[in-house]
């Protein structure tokens, strides 16, 4: 598959090691440790309370969420550029 049919989860984490660091600000292996944590802790939440609303169904998977949020915390880009990268709204 080429990068055009790629989600930008795929296009980051097809990049070699150093590219990965560059672009989002942690390792691949910081990153998965750090999702595996967040997926568990969402679990555990959910498993609580079960019936509780947790808000609107988000577009994105939650290793995109993740991928976008080290990659706004890392280059502070504008909503209208992440927006763009990630195939989501702006706003």
């Amino acid at each position: 598959m080429g990068l055009a049919g790629m989600n930008q989860f795929e296009k980051t984490t097809a990049q070699s090691e150093e590219q990965f660091l560059r672009s989002v600000g942690i390792s691949k292996e910081t990153f998965e440790a750090i999702f595996n944590l967040l997926a568990s802790h969402i679990q555990s939440i959910l498993d609580e309370q079960p019936m509780k609303k947790h808000g609107q169904k988000s577009q994105l998977r939650l290793l995109e969420r993740l991928l976008l949020t080290f990659t706004y915390l890392h280059h502070n880009p504008t909503f209208a550029r992440l927006g763009s990268a990630f195939g989501i709204s702006e706003s």
